[in-house]
């Protein structure tokens, strides 16, 4: 596991890739716990209070330049992708949770209010002990 909280760690980064300009980082930290993972950071990038978790294997986390701080809490498991445009504004924090390779794309100049969590797959699966595979469960209608 890697823990980065000055941005010139990420250029000693093994195992995973870090593409882009170094971002300013103020109270915030970015952990690689997997490998072949990839975080670029456009021009003027400032993660303010960020936490951003690489949990996985060949995850792509890509933001954008922005005029406004980055205000984000990202955790990325295998084979996920979270693309943040240009410009968005962050009232709060923005809570990402991505899992099961499924992938989150926020356009240009969004606005974010506080208390706002995305997650894109059900923590809560069910799998078979036979062979290890999801179980879809059928809802049914009354």
């Amino acid at each position: 596991m890697q823990r980065i909280t000055q941005p010139t760690q990420l250029e000693t980064i093994e195992n995973n890739k870090f593409i882009g300009e170094l971002p300013k980082m103020k109270n915030s930290a970015i952990t690689f716990s997997g490998e072949n993972n990839i975080l670029f950071c456009g021009k003027d990038v400032v993660l303010s209070d960020c936490n951003i978790n690489f949990n996985g294997n060949n995850s792509v986390i890509y933001l954008c330049s922005s005029r406004h701080e980055y205000k984000l809490n990202v955790t990325a498991n295998h084979n996920c992708v979270f693309y943040a445009g240009k410009d968005n504004y962050f009232n709060g924090i923005l809570n990402v949770v991505l899992s099961e390779q499924k992938h989150v794309f926020i356009g240009n100049e969004g606005l974010f209010s506080f208390g706002i969590w995305l997650r894109v797959a059900d923590p809560h699966l069910v799998y078979s002990v036979a062979d290890k595979k999801d179980v879809i469960i059928q809802k049914a209608s009354f």
